[in-house]
């Protein structure tokens, strides 16, 4: 809505609401090699020297690796290693089904992802030479699961199979001696055996108010064109919550084949390309699944279904004010800017409570405040069962309180940009800045999460670092731009930044530990803090862009740019291609335009870097006597082709079409190089028919 009363005032009211219902149900089989060979029948997959073994007539037994074709790769970190490209695992004949491998699935209902804002912008013209705006702006993001619900099946037989075909391709994966497929243990031991149910509930809100006040003084001063000033001001918060329901038992309850399930079908996954795999697994029908999970829950109140540590409870607060002079000389222009910005942080950390100082409230007794920790959350389930026909225990699981944190930032940036016209149609242009770039919320105020213990590291939790200071940059650019022809340019730029305070994940922090409840056999254990810290980064590269008619309406445009990432710690950052580049040509007149574009993308760290407390990212592995960094997960290169077309069917009414992902490319995560994929998907094509008509 535009309202302008006079020639002063323009004030522009926008808003916008967006909601998707978004259930979904995931699904997996997956194998259990590693246990096999170590002749371990731990079906939550568990191989420490305390995990359950194999047993066939009383003795431990272990697969073997059958048929073996081993091959050479090359790391991306230039180490020579060896790799298990198709083997069969299996047990030796006579040896009664083992565990194999798991298959679940998990239902996620009443899932919904909703967003919108109200922005208020208004411009005023106090003189022919100040002119005021100010925007005033107002979002949230909010997205729930209502229940996240699931059953996992240990699934047991003699042997695995499998062949990896390429990085681009599904791999070849069987099972043997795993009996029909369907819930339930065959008479020999073979089939499927419900292992665990699990049901959870979480929701996200985000929220932004901002406002911001600019003003432009135009000037008749020389060099000096116009001053620009202004100041902003933002209030952030996020807020995570979960819950998570108590059960009646501590075993899941058996499932049988009359409880309702599917079979995958035949093609299921077809798009992948290439590839045997398992496709005769079952999955629970979601309506089963449903029920199943309802009759296991118990009903107790929504403050002992909390759990505290995996909440988030944080607000950014963002101050800036700024003072920009355009300069305009004969053959050149500019301007020179400087900007304070001031960042406070306030998060309420999620910590947990000395064992046994603060007793929990049994869910329908009265509340009362922990006598040694006013302050403590101890209404909240966190690790502990409330069973059918057992006793209430109040000192088991975790209790947890949150303590408040407040940091302040400030940061100082000037920038400086000349542009001068060499020759009337060479143009050289010169950027020199300081910028600033937010810490993921995840990692200020993040609740302590996956916890998980192992026989070679012990146990280790991520957890939160609420000190992280915000990103800051000092960058160049320099670039040169031959206007040779009308709406034809080809371009050079050179680009540098150096950063400090990048994130370091997965760093123990002092050593620091903290007593959290293992999720796997409900014991309250010490868990080493693996946190955040920061670090520095440095991206340097070149891009060439050339754009031209070539007559009657048609044209063309390329560019490509190589990028040069690194991290203090030798790592390349995380989400940068080395080269990426497109090429397109387009045709348009006065009523129809059309253009297609091809993009590539080279390969990039897609994960382990990232700004978030990931506890394998940093360390050492020795592999086949040689000592290197953890594999990071790199994303293969991948190349698309989208369309965009437009047609005017008058003046007022416009059609438009617009098409991504048209060759559906399959997308390839890998670890140590190309031979050891990881993860391969296909998203589809997407198209976008709009209609826009002007009065």
């Amino acid at each position: 809505i535009q309202y302008r009363p006079n020639d002063r005032w323009d004030v522009t009211l926008t808003s916008f609401y967006s909601t998707m219902d978004t259930n979904n149900y995931g699904r997996l089989t997956s194998g259990a090699i590693y246990s096999m060979l170590l002749g371990k029948n731990e079906p939550f997959g568990a191989t420490t020297a305390t995990a359950a073994n194999t047993s066939s007539g009383g003795q431990q037994v272990f697969a073997r690796i059958l048929n073996p074709v081993i091959v050479d790769q090359i790391t991306n970190n230039g180490h020579t290693l060896r790799v298990l490209k198709s083997a069969t695992i299996a047990f030796a004949p006579g040896v009664s089904p083992q565990y194999i491998g798991n298959s679940e699935g998990f239902y996620r209902d009443g899932a919904n992802a909703n967003s919108g804002f109200v922005d208020v912008d208004a411009k005023y013209r106090v003189s022919n030479d100040l002119v005021l705006k100010t925007l005033f702006s107002s979002t949230k993001g909010e997205g729930i699961t209502a229940l996240d619900q699931g059953a996992t099946f240990a699934r047991f037989g003699t042997g695995v199979s499998y062949a990896f075909n390429g990085l681009l391709n599904a791999p070849d994966v069987s099972y043997a001696g795993a009996g029909s497929n369907q819930p339930g243990l065959n008479a020999d031991g073979s089939g499927y055996r419900l292992v665990s149910r699990g049901a959870s509930s979480v929701m996200t809100i985000d929220k932004e108010q901002s406002l911001a006040v600019d003003g432009e003084y135009t000037m008749s001063s020389g060099i000096f064109s116009s001053l620009l000033f202004g100041l902003r001001y933002a209030d952030h918060e996020r807020l995570l919550k979960r819950w998570a329901p108590s059960f009646r038992t501590s075993a899941a309850a058996t499932i049988t084949s009359n409880s309702g399930f599917a079979n995958y079908p035949g093609n299921f996954g077809s798009q992948l390309g290439g590839g045997n795999w398992d496709r005769t697994g079952f999955f629970l029908t979601s309506d089963a699944l449903k029920e199943y999970i309802s009759s296991q829950i118990k009903q107790t109140s929504p403050e002992f279904e909390r759990r505290v540590a995996g909440e988030i409870d944080i607000r950014e607060k963002q101050s800036a004010v700024y003072l920009m002079q355009n300069l305009e000389g004969n053959r050149w222009s500019g301007n020179a800017g400087l900007r304070f910005v001031k960042t406070e942080i306030l998060a309420n950390i999620v910590v947990p409570v000395r064992s046994g100082l603060c007793p929990k409230i049994e869910p329908g007794k009265t509340a009362t405040p922990c006598v040694a920790l006013p302050g403590a959350i101890n209404t909240a389930g966190d690790g502990t069962t409330y069973l059918d026909g057992v006793a209430f225990n109040p000192l088991q699981g975790t209790v947890f309180y949150k303590t408040a944190t407040n940091r302040s930032f400030n940061d100082l940036l000037p920038s400086l940009n000349l542009r001068y016209e060499l020759q009337p149609k060479l143009i050289a242009r010169l950027g020199l800045n300081r910028t600033i770039g937010r810490q993921n919320y995840n990692v200020i105020g993040a609740g302590f999460g996956t916890p998980t213990c192992s026989g070679t590291v012990g146990c280790t939790v991520t957890g939160p670092n609420p000190n992280l200071k915000p990103l800051n940059a000092n960058n160049a650019d320099l670039s040169l731009a031959w206007y040779f022809a009308p709406r034809s340019v080809a371009l050079v730029n050179l680009y540098k930044s150096n950063i400090s305070g990048y994130v370091k994940t997965g760093t123990n922090n002092l050593g620091e530990t903290v007593d959290l409840v293992d999720p796997v056999d409900n014991v309250t254990k010490p868990f080493f803090i693996l946190s955040s810290s920061q670090q520095g980064a440095r991206i340097e590269g070149i891009e060439l862009s050339y754009e031209q008619p070539v007559g009657r309406g048609f044209g063309f445009n390329a560019n490509v740019s190589r990028a040069r990432t690194r991290v203090d710690d030798g790592r390349p950052m995380t989400g940068a291609s080395e080269v990426s580049g497109n090429v397109g040509g387009y045709f348009e007149n006065d009523t129809f335009s059309v253009r297609l574009v091809y993009n590539y993308r080279g390969k990039y760290v897609a994960s382990s870097t990232a700004p978030a407390p990931t506890a394998n990212s940093q360390g050492n592995s020795l592999i086949n006597g040689v000592l290197m960094p953890v594999a990071l997960q790199w994303a293969a290169p991948v190349a698309n082709v989208a369309l965009s077309m437009n047609y005017s069917v008058t003046p007022q009414l416009k059609i438009s079409l617009d098409a991504t992902n048209l060759t559906n490319p399959a997308r390839a995560i890998y670890r140590y190089s190309e031979e050891e994929q990881q993860k391969l998907d296909v998203s589809g094509r997407q198209y976008y028919l709009t209609l826009r008509y002007q009065f």
